[in-house]
């Protein structure tokens, strides 16, 4: 377990088997990337990793994610890049925008669910936001799938 301690609530983290560095002390919004409050202000948990270990971050660039792991808070991970780099690194991964899952992946998504697997399992091997396999579940998403 890493731990960084900066003023505040200590960061956190386990390692994976891909290096990747998985917050455990700050939660997740929406969005899955873990959020972290400095000076009455929340900021997105690599965001603010990748300022403390390269510096500030210009006006208009992304912090994007080697590992494509929205979870991860590893700087080793995280580079900058303009919107238009991070949608040349999506499409080169075979991510496009939100269109993360796949036909495909809806039906065995809710096979695994029905057999008892955790969404929360899920939604990390899927890279995608715990709240995304909810709805699947519940089709409030891909209602058109079996």
């Amino acid at each position: 377990m890493g731990d960084n301690k900066k003023k505040g609530k200590p960061i956190e983290w386990n390692v994976d088997d891909t290096d990747c560095h998985i917050c455990t002390s700050h939660s997740t919004g929406n969005h899955g990337y873990a959020q972290i409050w400095v000076k009455d202000t929340m900021i997105l948990l690599h965001r603010y990793m990748f300022e403390q270990t390269y510096g500030l971050i210009p006006p208009g660039m992304f912090v994007c994610h080697t590992c494509d792991n929205r979870e991860c808070i590893n700087p080793e991970h995280l580079f900058l890049g303009t919107s238009a780099d991070n949608s040349r690194d999506m499409a080169k991964k075979g991510r496009h925008g939100k269109a993360i899952l796949q036909l495909k992946d809806i039906p065995v998504i809710r096979r695994r669910l029905a057999e008892g697997e955790k969404g929360v399992d899920l939604a990390r091997e899927y890279g995608v936001v715990k709240t995304c396999i909810s709805n699947i579940k519940n089709r409030w998403t891909w209602r058109h799938i079996a």
